[in-house]
């Protein structure tokens, strides 16, 4: 082998004044040309090995970011399709439940108003029986003291006409002068007692007639007013029921609107996350 010789300006090592001396150089002898052929074979084989390296990382590179493309394309496509899922489930659950509390309020409003009429009906009922009875009562009332009145009249009269006679005969045995004074007295005596006696009857009976009248009429107005009370009572648990059920409605729609919020909020959450998840992705493609 020709000695190396140390030039100026050729690098620390003189690396190109080696290659040309081995390579340009001849052999001199067998071994030296096995040398260098064993160089040249060794040398072909590792730029072979770094090609294929080479090669084959490339190929490598390509499939791993064809395959990271297609599993997020998969992933994706598997969360929007759970996602859509969710969302459908979420909307019919809201749609049966807005439904089953629609019904349930139209219900109980028939039931109310059910309720209502029939209480109304059965009080007009009993304030029309009540006002007959009062009625029958206050007609039997006055029948029956009209009957005591006549009765007490003729037995005042009797006991009138009755001591009249005895007294007529107490006044026959005495002077005819002073019997006919005392039978005038009597007569006249006795006539201003029936005369008092019928007044009274008269005023008495007078007095129930007018009693029966104001007793009418305050059963009456009591019973109209009664059904007025029940007609107001029932216009009010009407009005109540369709303030409460205008409520449920308001409530029920609120609570559609919060929970459509929160779901296109959670859309918007959902999409984020999968967007930063496909960034990392194809920034991990890149890296490779």
């Amino acid at each position: 082998m020709a000695k190396v010789e140390n030039q100026g300006g050729k690098g620390l090592f003189n690396f190109q004044q080696i290659m040309e001396s081995f390579y340009g150089g001849k052999a001199e002898s067998e071994d030296q040309q096995l040398q260098k052929d064993a160089y040249s074979g060794n040398f072909v084989q590792s730029a072979l090995d770094a090609q294929l390296a080479q090669n084959l990382a490339t190929n490598n590179a390509a499939l791993a970011q064809q395959n990271m493309t297609h599993q997020a394309d998969l992933e994706q496509r598997n969360q929007a399709a759970n996602m859509a899922q969710e969302f459908n489930y979420g909307m019919q659950s809201m749609d049966a439940q807005f439904n089953y509390e629609n019904t349930f309020a139209d219900k109980q409003h028939e039931r109310d108003l059910g309720m209502v009429s029939a209480v109304g009906e059965q009080e007009r009922l009993n304030i029309g029986a009540q006002g007959k009875e009062d009625r029958l009562t206050i007609g039997a009332q006055g029948t029956q003291d009209r009957l005591n009145i006549s009765a007490q009249g003729e037995v005042d009269l009797n006991k009138i006409g009755a001591q009249g006679g005895v007294d007529i005969e107490k006044i026959t045995t005495q002077e005819s002068s002073q019997a006919q004074r005392e039978v005038g007295n009597i007569t006249t005596t006795g006539s201003e007692e029936r005369k008092n006696i019928a007044a009274q009857s008269t005023a008495d009976i007078s007095k129930i007639q007018a009693q029966n009248l104001a007793d009418r009429s305050t059963i009456t107005t009591q019973g109209s007013e009664d059904r007025k009370g029940t007609v107001t009572k029932g216009e009010q648990d009407r009005l109540s029921i369709g303030a409460q059920t205008e409520g449920d409605v308001k409530k029920i729609g609120a609570q559609g609107d919060q929970d459509r919020k929160t779901l296109d909020k959670t859309d918007d959450l959902d999409a984020k996350k999968q967007n930063r998840a496909t960034a990392r992705s194809r920034s991990m493609a890149r890296a490779f």
